[in-house]
């Protein structure tokens, strides 16, 4: 702001004079649009404290431009509540509306402004059972205020404007006519000062035979002191919409009308502005089609004789039109604003003469209203006020840009619009007056109240696709994206992409589980004022099928057993609550674990048998260790089993069921049984295999009892014949029969002392064999 200004409104804030201050505004403001001061723009919130406890439901319903300063209206109990401020944002004046004891409501875009005079358009509450309109138009300056009730009929969408010559022109839609075939238009001329009706007329309209409505948008004064009235009609139930375009003069008579339409899409039209040559500029929007979903807006440039100069159609990538707003110039070209809905919904910019783009930018504002003045200065009401840290309150917010769309101080943001020409056709209807109508004055109330604005930079953070998710993730854990930047972006899409998945969601957190383990793609496309940005994110999905006690088995080995946890993990948690990586087990059974890493919890159990638990029988028989006669060789070894039949010997195949064994020795029998090896020795040893026959070295035959006799001792023997010789070689005894035994003598008679040989033949009973046996005795006397 100008620095002289700056002292001015210092100055003007200390005055306790209120005509006085009037005043000084009003110099100021008339300097201002004299270029004394340099043009300025602001951001102002709305201390609308005191309106609230009085009934304000916050809803900005109009903006309004007389005179370089600027008027909000905003609905307010039974009526409605203008604000009068100056060009630099401070208020000039608070009031409220309203019409006795009945309930009027405002209507939304049904507020204009001509110098020092509002036109509010209000309906009586639909519950009374008679949903009438009234005018209510206020003079702050000169205290003239009236209120006209247009009519008994049951009419609504409600517009006005005022001409040059301090006239108001009014329509009305009359839902039905007395026959109840079709709807009607209804206008009204008024005289601004007291609402005296000056004419008025009611409309026919052939070709709305059997239709359902015609509904007055916006009404604009020619150069020429006509009216220019734009229309919409909807036909067959709706199913047929036209914009229909109505010059009247200043009797009221029809002078020209024109029927825009489009041969593939429905086309409505809701905003038109005049320049000082008569040419009129209207904007509006596409019906969605089999071919775009999506509503763009619409601008015409139309000559005065209402032939076709150009039309462009301008998008935005999910920027569906809501509203727009024009103001045009003869010699500079067309000011535009193009809004959606969010907290990013505001495009505009200028046309030249060709209707093609010279600049636009993005705005921040909720639910906005908007106004572009004869300035061609946009203003924007909006319903949130945004604070710092990225959130928002409610505080209404009113923003004016400069005449270049920038804003002083205060951030707009990039934007990306498209153009493309746009293809029409017209014609025309008959359109004739056929009845009048009897406004009649109603009572008005204006009550002073109290509002205030400060000074705000109202411009949050631009969205952004960025968001947090982990690198690496479990198998069917809900994964939330954190640290998102979305949430004031005109909209937004998650793609997940990986394996057989590819898939989008247009929810604004991202929730998501995933079934099935592997690398996926996260990618978020935001969209801000028609700009997409992406932001993607890669993250792996772990399994949780792991085996972390391997596969089951069976044991060959006796228990105990120790049951160890494949890798390592965080934490253990076994179905006994021991917490473990081992455990010893000495039972068959099952056994559980639960492990968890960094991201997952496994689960696991194990089924553990102890093959002796299966094989309750004789697993491996073999005959006792034995030894035998060489000549008793090969021996035939048969081991013995209830689960198999074929053996091994020391590891050696083939396998078989029965061996032979030449030699002696140490052998190792084994079988397989369920998988395991069970293994026993047989040892197989040699004997000599005689009969352990033995003689005494010598013996006394004295008849004292001891050793008297040579006798053959020993087990498993049978005598055959002993024979004794004396160191001669003669024969001095001899026994085939038992008793095997010598007493010294030889026929009767001692022998000598000395040494004799004993032969002795027995049987061998261990092996049936006749063996001999001979030793050398001594005779003592």
């Amino acid at each position: 702001m100008n620095a002289s200004l700056e002292i001015w409104l210092a100055f003007i804030a200390i005055l306790d004079h209120a005509m006085l201050k009037n005043t000084i505004f009003l110099f100021l403001i008339f300097l201002y649009n004299c270029g004394v001061f340099s043009q300025n723009s602001f951001v102002k919130t709305l201390d609308l404290s005191a309106l609230q406890a009085g009934g304000l439901y916050g809803s900005f319903m109009g903006i309004g431009s007389g005179n370089g300063d600027l008027s909000l209206m905003i609905a307010y109990t039974s009526g409605c509540v203008i604000l009068e401020l100056t060009p630099f944002g401070e208020i000039l004046h608070t009031y409220s509306l309203s019409s006795g004891s009945d309930a009027w409501m405002p209507l939304p875009n049904n507020y204009n402004r001509k110098g020092a005079f509002h036109a509010s358009s209000m309906r009586r509450a639909l519950n009374t059972g008679n949903p009438s309109s009234a005018v209510f138009v206020t003079n702050f300056n000169t205290a003239q205020y009236w209120a006209v009730q247009l009519s008994y009929q049951a009419i609504r969408f409600e517009r006005q404007c005022f001409n040059s010559t301090g006239q108001l022109l009014t329509t009305q839609f009359i839902a039905e006519t007395s026959d109840n075939t079709h709807s009607e238009l209804a206008l009204s001329l008024l005289n601004s000062a007291d609402g005296t009706p000056i004419w008025s007329n009611v409309y026919d309209i052939a070709e709305l035979n059997f239709s359902r409505s015609i509904y007055p948008i916006e009404i604009k004064e020619l150069p020429n002191g006509h009216f220019s009235i734009l229309c919409q009609v909807e036909r067959n139930n709706s199913v047929e919409t036209y914009s229909f375009l109505l010059e009247i003069d200043q009797d009221g008579q029809v002078v020209r009308n024109l029927v825009v339409d489009h041969q593939d899409f429905g086309l409505v039209l809701r905003q038109q502005s005049v320049d000082a040559s008569g040419n009129i500029y209207l904007s509006g929007y596409t019906l969605p089609n089999s071919t775009s979903t999506q509503s763009d807006a619409v601008f015409i440039k139309l000559a005065p004789d209402l032939s076709l100069l150009w039309s462009k159609r301008l998008y935005a990538e999910m920027f569906p039109y809501d509203a727009t707003h024009l103001q045009s110039d003869a010699n500079d070209g067309l000011y535009f604003a193009y809004s959606t809905q969010g907290d990013f919904p505001v495009l505009a910019g200028k046309m030249d003469n060709n209707g093609d783009l010279d600049w636009y930018h993005g705005y921040a504002a909720y639910s906005p209203r908007l106004l572009l003045n004869e300035a061609r200065e946009l203003f924007i009401a909006s319903r949130r006020k945004y604070l710092p840290d990225g959130t928002y309150d409610n505080t209404p917010v009113l923003i004016k840009t400069r005449d270049d769309g920038l804003i002083d101080n205060c951030e707009t943001y990039d934007a990306c619009l498209e153009q493309a020409n746009f293809e029409l056709e017209f014609s025309a209807w008959q359109v004739t007056p056929d009845s009048t109508l009897h406004p009649f004055p109603i009572p008005i109330t204006v009550t002073a109240q109290q509002a205030g604005t400060a000074n705000w930079c109202n411009a949050p953070p631009r969205p952004s696709p960025f968001f947090y998710l982990p690198d690496t993730v479990c198998v069917n854990q809900i994964v939330v994206a954190d640290s998102l930047k979305n949430a004031f972006a005109n909209a937004n899409e998650w793609h997940i992409r990986g394996l057989d998945l590819d898939t989008t969601s247009v929810a604004p957190i991202f929730s998501w589980s995933f079934p099935t383990p592997g690398n996926y793609s996260i990618s978020q496309t935001t969209w801000v004022l028609g700009c997409a940005d992406t932001y993607s994110k890669n993250i792996h999905v772990l399994s949780d099928q792991v085996r972390l006690l391997g596969d089951d088995r069976t044991l060959c080995e006796a228990p105990p057993y120790v049951l160890a946890v494949n890798q390592p993990f965080l934490a253990y948690t076994w179905d006994n609550a021991d917490h473990s990586p081992i455990r010893t087990i000495t039972a068959s059974g099952e056994y559980s674990l639960r492990a968890n890493d960094a991201y997952c919890t496994y689960s696991d159990t194990v089924s553990i048998t102890f093959v002796k638990d299966l094989l309750p029988g004789n697993i491996l028989q073999l005959p006792a260790d034995t030894s035998l006669c060489l000549d008793n060789l090969p021996f035939v070894l048969r081991p013995q089993s209830e689960y198999s039949s074929s053996f091994q010997l020391d590891d050696a195949l083939p396998a078989d069921r029965i061996f032979s064994l030449n030699n002696p020795g140490n052998y190792q029998v084994s079988t397989n049984v369920l998988g395991c090896t069970f293994s026993k020795f047989f040892q197989l040893s040699l004997d000599a295999c005689l009969a352990p026959v033995y003689f005494p070295n010598a013996f006394s035959p004295n008849h004292d009892g001891i050793n008297d006799e040579v006798i053959p001792q020993g087990q498993d023997f049978k005598g055959i014949v002993m024979e004794v010789y004396d160191r001669w070689g003669s024969l001095v005894y001899q026994a085939q029969e038992a008793p095997f035994s010598w007493n010294g003598q030889s026929n009767g008679q001692d022998l000598p002392l000395g040494v004799y040989l004993v032969l002795f033949q027995y049987q061998n009973q261990r092996t049936g064999h006749v063996q001999r046996r001979s030793q050398d005795v001594l005779l003592l006397r």
